[in-house]
């Protein structure tokens, strides 16, 4: 049975080599086997490439419509305050993509030697 693959969307630097290649960098896509690209996306290092995002810009003051159509003004103080908040918590993502990522290769390392072990200690019986 051929495995399915899946195009993902790399949000985070993820170190390393993955067949011999580096990864590709944030926002570059890859295809990978189906159940490693679940993995991917489950721990928020990617992101499904087909799904559009949009970045916000402020400037001087925003304004939006609240119920009953009535304007709600934002202050540029506050309107930085909150786009800082987002690229902390930006910041806060990548670091965590980051550490998964590492888990993620450590784990992969660890079942990469038990399998060899285990094949060493095969082919030592016969």
């Amino acid at each position: 049975m051929t495995a399915k693959n899946k195009t993902v969307r790399l949000v985070g630097k993820i170190s390393g080599t993955r067949d011999g290649e580096d990864w590709p960098a944030p926002g570059q896509t890859i295809d990978l086997p189906e159940d490693e690209a679940s993995q991917l996306l489950a721990s928020g290092l990617a992101v499904n490439p087909d799904v559009e995002t949009a970045t916000a810009t402020t400037s001087g003051v925003e304004t939006a419509t609240a119920r009953g159509n009535q304007p709600l003004r934002v202050s540029a103080a506050d309107a930085k305050a909150a786009a800082d908040a987002q690229a902390a918590a930006k910041a806060q993502a990548e670091a965590d993509a980051q550490a998964a990522a590492a888990k993620l290769l450590e784990e992969q390392a660890k079942q990469t030697k038990a399998d060899a072990d285990a094949e060493a200690k095969a082919a030592a019986k016969k």
